[in-house]
């Protein structure tokens, strides 16, 4: 599912980008990931212009060095 959120932030103002609503038939048993406060899937964030490695965090900070409109984009996996 895509979502199109837009957010103003200030140039070095941290955000946190929570995907924790992800869930899996199998894995999270249809329960969002969040729901037992320990990540079952794995996720990547795309942001600045690349991707993070994969991991098992559902809540990822960033923030931007220099003004104008950006895209961050999440990845979520099942083992």
């Amino acid at each position: 599912m895509a979502s199109t959120d837009k957010t103003v932030l200030w140039v070095d103002e941290a955000v946190r980008i929570d995907a924790g609503d992800s869930y899996d038939n199998e894995t999270t048993d249809n329960q969002a990931d969040r729901t037992d406060s320990d990540a079952d899937l794995g996720y990547r964030y795309y942001f600045d212009g690349s991707w993070t490695s994969w991991m098992a965090d559902y809540t990822w900070d960033v923030s931007f060095s220099s003004p104008g409109m950006k895209e961050i984009k999440v990845v979520a996996r099942d083992e």
